[in-house]
C-alpha cells in the first residue's frame, strides 16, 4: 500500500502547487509524474545492480516522509486543500439524480468485486505467467532490468512500464498478491481521463457517467483488471495524450507540451 500512499501524496502536492484548477486534471498530472518517478527509480537502481528490497523500501520510505514533511510543514494549506477536495466531491455527488447515483454505486461495486477477486486469486492467466510476471522474477534475481538468457524474446524487447509498477509492489509485498492492482488502479485513472476528455467538450453529467459505465463494462476490461496485462495502462496514457494534445493546441504553453510529451512517451513505454 506504500506505493499507492505515495501516489496520494504526489496528488496532494499537485493540488497544493496548483498545476490546474481541476481536480481531475491534477490526477492526470500526478499519474504522469508518478509514472516518471517509477521509471527513473527502476532504471537508476538497475544501473547500479541494486534492484532489491532494501533499495526500493528505502526510497519509498524516504520519499513518503519527505512529501509528508512538506505537506505538514504548512499544514493549514494542506488541511484547506483536503477540505476543498472533500467539498468538491460532495457537491458533485449531491447534483446527481437517483439514476446517476445508481450508476456511481454500480461502478464502485464493480471496482470492489474486481479488487476482491484479485486478492483471492493472484494473476493466473497464460500471458501473465509466461511473460509479464516471469520477466519480473528474472529482474529481481539479477537485481537489474538488463537483458538475460531467455527463450521468450518478448522478455527483452517489449516496453515495461506496467511491469516496473508490479515489480515495486511485489518486492515490497514479498509475493504476487496485489499484482493485478496496477491494472485496476489504471482502470480508475482511465475513467477519470475519459471523464476529463468529455469535460473538455462540455458534455453534461449524465453522458459522462454513462461514459464511465461503458468503460467499466467492456468485457475485456473486466477480464484484464484482474491480471498483470498492460492494455488498460496503455489506454490511460493514450487518452491522456489526446487530452493534452487538445490542450496544447488551444493553450500554447510550455507546461501543456511537457505533459503531452510525458503521456505519449509513457504510452510508448507501456
Amino acid at each position: 500500500m506504500l506505493i499507492y500512499f505515495c501516489f496520494l501524496l504526489v496528488f496532494l502536492l499537485c493540488l497544493r502547487l496548483n498545476f490546474s484548477r481541476s481536480i481531475k486534471v491534477n490526477i492526470l498530472i500526478s499519474s504522469l509524474i508518478f509514472s516518471a518517478i517509477i521509471v527513473a527509480l527502476v532504471e537508476l537502481l538497475s544501473l547500479f545492480k541494486s534492484l532489491n528490497l532494501i533499495s526500493i523500501a528505502a526510497f519509498w520510505g524516504l520519499f513518503s516522509l519527505s512529501l509528508l514533511y512538506f505537506l505538514i510543514k504548512d499544514h493549514k494549506k494542506s488541511i484547506a486543500t483536503l477540505i476543498s477536495l472533500k467539498y468538491s466531491i460532495s457537491l458533485s455527488y449531491s447534483r446527481f439524480n437517483l439514476f446517476e447515483k445508481i450508476i456511481v454505486w454500480f461502478v464502485i461495486a464493480c471496482f470492489s468485486i474486481l479488487l476482491f477477486q484479485g486478492i483471492i486469486y493472484p494473476p493466473n492467466n497464460w500471458d501473465s505467467l509466461t511473460y509479464h510476471m516471469t520477466r519480473i522474477m528474472f529482474w529481481l534475481g539479477n537485481e537489474s532490468v538488463e537483458h538475460f538468457p531467455t527463450h521468450i524474446l518478448r522478455h527483452l524487447y517489449q516496453p515495461a512500464l506496467t511491469e516496473y509498477y508490479i515489480l515495486n509492489i511485489n518486492i515490497l509485498n514479498g509475493n504476487d498478491y496485489f499484482s493485478n492492482s496496477v491494472q485496476l488502479f489504471f482502470l480508475g485513472l482511465t475513467i477519470i481521463s475519459v471523464w476529463t476528455l468529455l469535460d473538455w467538450f462540455k458534455i453534461n453529467w449524465y453522458f459522462k457517467l454513462l461514459g464511465a459505465f461503458l468503460v467499466i463494462t467492456i468485457p475485456s476490461v473486466l477480464l484484464q483488471a484482474t491480471t498483470t496485462k498492460n492494455d488498460i495502462v496503455c489506454s490511460f496514457f493514450i487518452i491522456t495524450s489526446v487530452y493534452f494534445c487538445l490542450k496544447s493546441y488551444y493553450y500554447f504553453t510550455f507546461k501543456n507540451f511537457i505533459f503531452l510529451g510525458a503521456s505519449i512517451g509513457l504510452a510508448f513505454f507501456t
